[in-house]
């Protein structure tokens, strides 16, 4: 159940999320709240980082180990909004600072900005290295920006980038996903992440698909796309080391991680999630509400659920829907009726076991939603 809720910290917290809730252009698929800069007035970039500051001063005594701004295009931000955040914020020594950014939003003096503020590594969502799906959809870079910005991520000094790649989408073709493949991984980034195309009810892309004027991937050319990549990850020395995450041995997203391994996390800016004590909680969308909220001195919390400690079942549901998605370290059932389950998926071929901790299967990860569905 969701109600609204307000309450302190029961323990300190070690990963903060950033929202941010500008782009340039909001392309025909998202979901995520975001608005395009222009339409949001003057000096709103600058609000919105003295905000944060703010609202980061509502949850005390965390030392942050990991950070990630995500969005929206966070790389709108100028540098010195970026440092304002990160320098009232107590940061742990060697933390991990991830910044999203847009190809189309960068230069070679605003990564090394960005570099000097704090951020240690990038998020570059490229998407696609084939002109013709970027313009279907909707992004404001072309592949030669996008090769451009990671070039320049390197020359500004970063050695910790990602790269995020969608595959499954209208009209490509399995030759055009191994051109996207072989593009991306001939950069040698140090983490990837490979995301089908979501249909989320309410985009442009819903509205097109149901008239019939973009038609999705079928399920079959899907799963041959999955396993695709999953091959060439693979003979590229890339660990597999979640559903939609492929890295270089000691560049897994150690902020990613947390979640997935279900340890709690501050969210913070309009519309963000955190998991805080016994709470998880969804901040206000719009940025005016968030920001009155946040300036009288309040958490803008817009709805909370309480996931108490001394529910076992509710919290092991929980840690099964999320370290299921860990394809190396796997989730280990706490309950008999969990081990039971497990038991049952691993007879039919879907999750495989090793010391107490099982993982999906090939076969599992074609259907992993309905699989931990089977803990729900």
């Amino acid at each position: 159940m969701w109600i609204s809720w307000d309450s302190g910290n029961v323990e300190p917290v070690d990963a903060l999320y950033i929202h941010v809730p500008f782009c340039v252009k909001k392309c025909g698929y998202c979901d995520f709240v975001s608005r395009p800069l222009h339409t949001c007035g003057p000096e709103a970039t600058a609000r919105f980082a003295e905000r944060i500051v703010k609202e980061s001063a509502l949850y005390p005594g965390n030392r942050y180990d990991t950070i990630y701004f995500g969005g929206g295009t966070p790389s709108l931000l100028t540098p010195d909004e970026v440092a304002t955040i990160l320098d009232a914020t107590d940061i742990a020594s060697g933390a991990e600072i991830t910044l999203e950014v847009n190809p189309g939003t960068v230069d070679l003096q605003k990564l090394v900005a960005f570099r000097q503020a704090g951020i240690t590594r990038l998020s570059l969502g490229i998407q696609s290295l084939d002109d013709n799906l970027l313009r279907m959809l909707g992004r404001i870079h072309s592949a030669a920006e996008a090769l451009q910005a990671y070039e320049t991520a390197r020359e500004a000094g970063f050695e910790n980038v990602s790269l995020d790649m969608m595959f499954a989408l209208p009209g490509q073709t399995l030759a055009g996903l191994e051109a996207d493949l072989k593009a991306f991984f001939k950069l040698s980034p140090e983490h990837l992440s490979l995301y089908a195309l979501s249909w989320e009810q309410g985009t442009p892309f819903w509205e097109k698909r149901r008239r019939g004027e973009l038609i999705p991937c079928e399920n079959e050319t899907e799963a041959l796309m999955f396993e695709m990549i999953m091959d060439y990850a693979d003979g590229c020395g890339y660990r597999h080391y979640e559903i939609s995450n492929f890295a270089r041995e000691g560049f897994f997203s150690r902020h990613n991680l947390k979640y997935w391994r279900n340890r709690p996390y501050v969210g913070l800016g309009p519309a963000a999630a955190g998991y805080v004590g016994e709470i998880r909680y969804k901040n206000i969308r719009e940025f005016a509400g968030w920001s009155a909220i946040v300036e009288s001195g309040r958490r803008p919390r817009d709805e909370a659920e309480i996931v108490r400690v001394t529910d076992p079942l509710e919290l092991e549901q929980y840690r099964a829907m999320l370290n299921l998605r860990l394809l190396i370290e796997g989730y280990e059932p706490l309950l008999p009726e969990f081990r039971e389950r497990c038991r049952d998926l691993s007879a039919r071929g879907l999750l495989s076991e090793k010391q107490g901790r099982y993982t999906l299967t090939k076969r599992g990860l074609m259907i992993a939603s309905d699989v931990t569905e089977e803990f729900l």
